[in-house]
């Protein structure tokens, strides 16, 4: 149950305003690796769930943008009052290694991504984003 928190947790962090360029990048190297991958068969079922339905509401809108890819195989079932990420998904296809670790490599590469991903070994930065993540709870528990 701790790991879907410190999921939950991280995704808001990325879906924050100042950390818009790295959902961009995050979002183009998906797009990139799906290109390369070739899905010949995809199906699956998927539960996500929020406790902020602002937030929901936008993670929803992101993944709306990727349903003229998987239309009917993938149901996507959403939660508005609980913290969840669950579900199954079968995929069928090529995917090359050198792709992913190309993407990999252009991920890591931004600090942005590196500071969301790694906030206790990133020295200033991560006190930085400990600081903003202190505001934002503030700010949510107002």
């Amino acid at each position: 149950m701790g790991r879907i928190r410190d999921a939950a947790g991280r995704l808001r962090m990325l879906l924050r305003e100042e950390n818009r360029e790295a959902l961009l990048l995050l979002l183009r190297e998906c797009g990139r690796l799906l290109h390369y991958a070739r899905f010949r068969e995809l199906t699956g079922v998927a539960e996500l769930g929020m406790e902020d339905p602002y937030r929901m509401g936008q993670v929803l809108s992101l993944c709306s943008f990727l349903f003229p890819l998987y239309g009917e195989q993938l149901t996507l079932t959403p939660y508005f009052d609980r913290n969840e990420l669950s579900g199954r998904v079968r995929a069928r296809g090529q995917l090359r290694l050198i792709h992913l670790l190309l993407a990999l490599f252009r991920l890591l590469r931004n600090r942005e991504i590196r500071v969301l991903l790694f906030p206790e070994g990133s020295g200033r930065a991560g006190e930085q984003q400990e600081k903003s993540e202190r505001e934002y709870r503030k700010e949510e528990a107002r």
